[in-house]
């Protein structure tokens, strides 16, 4: 199974309410086009990307969303923001998610290079853009989905 293929629900939400707006769909492409990149990210293992899209669609308060990437007990633990049964890269990543979300001014030195030592320092600027358009991802699927916002 390849990183796309099981995080493609997390990103058909937003892709179908694009479509139905009325999105060029040349623009529509590039969106998913981006997203699946970032789901080929080669210094970081799939399932690392994995858990920080769940994470970062916690800290949105949106819904967990089935992967065969991620069990049931590891997707209620990154919603409780539980990271201790998590491989130390991991965590470490699971640590940038929070940061970089919502508080990225905070974020602390001796995080990011936790995760230059597990995913080197190009897989941290992997890690990082992935992350950075996860939140994106998720504050669109909300945008979307808010009231008086042509919601479905």
């Amino acid at each position: 199974m390849t990183n796309a293929a099981a995080t493609a629900p997390r990103h058909v939400r937003a892709d179908e309410r694009l479509a139905e707006l009325g999105i060029d769909p040349g623009m529509l492409e590039d969106y998913r086009r981006l997203l699946g990149v970032l789901d080929e990210t080669p210094d970081v293992p799939g399932r690392v990307l994995a858990l920080c899209r769940e994470r970062v669609a916690a800290l949105h308060g949106l819904a967990a969303t089935p992967s065969d990437a991620l069990d049931a007990p590891e997707v209620q633990a990154l919603h409780r923001g539980e990271f201790a049964g998590f491989a130390a890269s991991e965590q470490a990543a699971l640590t940038l998610v929070d940061s970089l979300c919502f508080q990225p001014h905070a974020m602390e030195d001796a995080d990011v290079q936790r995760c230059v030592e597990a995913f080197g320092a190009k897989g941290v600027v992997g890690l990082m853009t992935a992350i950075a358009f996860a939140d994106v991802d998720c504050r669109l699927r909300l945008t979307l989905a808010a009231p008086g916002r042509n919601s479905p």
